[in-house]
């Protein structure tokens, strides 16, 4: 008898395969894996434990399986800024010559096989104003990485977007303290505020952060945030700026790059390289290299 029933079950099998072979457009028969098919490839990784995409300050660019994620070393950020060349060259004094990093520095810096990204900035004084108000601030003319890698946080809106930047958008992201000055007991979103000769809308206002000798977070209080290509459109290559009763003349293309580094054991080789690719391409010494988060010896 047992053998009969046997028997009979892989008839009616054979029998069902034989039917699904005939009819291709046949449903197949509900899974538990369907929801993860409808879902797309990086939600699916997540959703199915395998692996975790993460965003490179957290993983350094690499997908990594859940076990290895407690173990996985950390990302360090290198700072490299412009400084004042010392020099007795009298057009050089005058800062009418350009000075400082450059395009083409963060290209090369980029392309080192250590660096996760490096996110340029450009930092300058300057006035905002809306209607009578008139407040002193510090111009950030970055990307929308700068935020993640420095820690600040919004307190409404948004930040910068890679579309305000390849569209040069006259978009603003405001510090507290510049808010709180220009918009006392007023909500400062989608206002339009000048600098300079041109007129920007208001997307974003941050939160007040605290002050931090690290990454001095401070200066974001006192900041405005516009990107980098709409900064050098509409303020150009020179910049003209008042220094006490005189006036001077600055040619600065980047004031600063923020450079992620892989892991921490690769800092100290990673610093040397830079420095060695700056030492190869400029004539005085208008750049320096400082490690953030640890202190490499």
């Amino acid at each position: 008898m047992a053998r009969i029933l046997a028997c009979l079950a892989l008839v009616c099998m054979l029998a069902n395969q034989t039917l699904l072979a005939r009819d291709p457009e046949r449903p197949n028969r509900p899974s538990a894996l369907d929801p993860l098919r409808r879902l797309n490839p990086e939600d699916r990784l997540r959703q199915e434990g395998d692996l975790v995409l993460r965003d490179p300050l957290a993983m350094a660019g690499e997908l990594q399986p859940p076990s290895s994620r407690a173990n996985s070393p950390a990302p360090s950020t290198v700072l490299v800024r412009t400084v004042r060349p010392e020099t007795n060259d009298a057009r050089r004094a005058t800062r009418t010559e350009p000075y400082g990093l450059t395009e083409i520095d963060l290209r090369r810096i980029q392309a080192l096989p250590e660096v996760v990204e490096a996110i340029p900035a450009r930092i300058f004084p300057l006035e905002v104003r809306y209607l009578a108000g008139r407040v002193p601030a510090t111009l950030i003319a970055t990307n929308t990485r700068y935020r993640d890698v420095t820690g600040i946080h919004l307190a409404a809106g948004r930040f910068l977007t890679p579309q305000d930047d390849a569209q040069q958008q006259n978009v603003a992201v405001l510090g507290a303290t510049v808010a709180a000055k220009l918009f006392p007991g007023r909500d400062p979103l989608k206002k339009v505020v000048v600098m300079g000769r041109s007129h920007y809308q208001v997307v974003g206002v941050l939160r007040k952060q605290a002050t931090s000798n690290t990454v001095n977070q401070d200066r974001g209080n006192t900041a405005v945030f516009i990107t980098l290509r709409t900064c050098q459109a509409r303020f150009g290559e020179k910049l003209v700026m008042r220094a006490g009763n005189a006036w001077r003349v600055e040619n600065v293309a980047l004031h600063e790059i923020r450079v992620i580094v892989r892991t921490r054991e690769k800092v100290k080789p990673t610093v040397r390289a830079i420095k060695a690719l700056l030492q190869r391409s400029h004539r005085d010494k208008d750049w320096e290299v400082t490690v953030l988060d640890w202190t490499a010896k």
